[in-house]
């Protein structure tokens, strides 16, 4: 089974946590991050808002987090539905696959 989380991601109204379009939980937001700033991080991954400056800025992708200036921004998740037995029941290289996608894609949104 191919799978990948897509957008539009929605960040959870009353944590840090972000669902894909159909609701299955795929990142979140490190706790010091602002509702003003997740609403215009999610906006910019769903291609709503553009990017923070054409390259002006550089997020980087490293093991399972997203970081700007060293500081971790998001961490890849769903690790838990893509590999559960009341998930997806993936093996681990799949959802390695699939979350790697998942931080690329967001790294390259955010970077523009």
């Amino acid at each position: 089974m191919k799978y990948e989380f897509k957008p539009p991601f929605k960040v959870c109204k009353y944590s840090s946590h972000v669902d894909d379009s159909r609701g299955n939980f795929c990142f979140q937001f490190a706790t010091y991050r602002t509702d003003k700033e997740k609403l215009l991080f999610q906006n910019i991954v769903n291609g709503v808002t553009p990017s923070f400056g054409m390259g002006m800025y550089k997020f980087n992708k490293d093991e399972g987090v997203i970081t700007f200036d060293d500081k971790e921004i998001i961490t890849i998740r769903g690790w838990g539905f893509l590999t559960g037995t009341g998930g997806l029941n993936l093996s681990g290289d799949e959802a390695n696959e699939i979350q790697n996608k998942l931080g690329e894609y967001l790294t390259e949104k955010l970077n523009g």
